[in-house]
């Protein structure tokens, strides 16, 4: 009878265990193994520590950030296609905009002299 009665508390338990996820983290690993207790030394920090668009280590005594992502936007006539040419006042104050007066091509300064020309014969 009292076999009967463990048996059945032993299968009425078993699905109460069933959820339980084991925990095999270090520590735990070491308080069920060891024979008394146990003090582990800290962990060090990671070697390579991972951001957004970013990673950073230390190596040769020095501390190194590498930038994978390109975050931020050149600065107005920082670009090497920005030379000779005049600079735009409102560059700065809307970024990513387009110039609203924009240097006119040689093709574009060739048709304004001929229409200039053309005014001129009318006249």
């Amino acid at each position: 009878m009292r076999a009967a009665a463990a048996l059945l508390a032993l299968l009425l338990a078993i699905p109460a265990l069933a959820d339980q996820k084991p925990d095999y983290s270090r520590d735990n690993l070491a308080r069920f193994f060891a024979q008394r207790e146990i003090d582990l030394p800290p962990r060090p920090p990671a070697r390579v520590q991972w951001h957004l668009g970013s990673f950073e280590f230390r190596a040769l005594g020095m501390d190194w950030r590498v930038l994978y992502l390109p975050i931020a936007m050149p600065l107005a006539g920082t670009r090497l296609s920005d030379v000779g040419k005049l600079p735009d006042p409102l560059a700065m104050t809307m970024p990513g905009s387009r110039p609203v007066m924009p240097q006119p091509t040689l093709a574009v300064k060739r048709e304004m002299r001929r229409a200039l020309a053309m005014e001129r014969g009318r006249r």
